[in-house]
């Protein structure tokens, strides 16, 4: 036989002790108690999970949501990029064309008018001769 070490109650406790109506009374409270402690810490760590599944899909859509718009972002850029360059080109070429179509004037210029007005020429020619 041994004692609890609870000063104010000092019950024995045996292995042969046949337990009385009131201690199967208890033990089936608590047992009920444990279960129902037991369901509620259940219950609490499902919850948590749940939290815890909730907010980790919550960043995915946050990390997809920034992700779309760094994709758009730089989409754009390109497209502004390819732009501004179609237009640097074109603006090239027009230069080109109208610094080629001065050196034409230029040089047709210098064989005595042929150019715009070789009708005029032509004709001042013929009635010379």
């Amino acid at each position: 036989m041994s004692f609890t070490d609870s000063p104010s109650h000092r019950l024995p406790i045996t292995d042969n002790v046949p337990m009385d109506v009131d201690s199967d009374a208890e033990a089936e409270q608590a047992a009920m108690e444990l279960a129902q402690a037991q369901e509620r810490l259940r219950a609490a760590k499902e919850a948590r999970e749940k939290r815890r599944e909730e907010r980790k899909r919550q960043e995915e859509e946050r990390k997809a949501s920034t992700m779309a718009a760094i994709k758009l972002a730089v989409e754009q850029a390109v497209e502004l990029a390819v732009d501004r360059e179609r237009r640097i080109q074109l603006r090239v070429s027009l230069d080109f064309c109208h610094r080629l179509s001065l050196e034409i004037d230029f040089i047709t210029a210098g064989f005595g008018g042929v150019g715009h007005d070789t009708g005029t020429v032509v004709s001042t020619l013929y009635r010379q001769g």
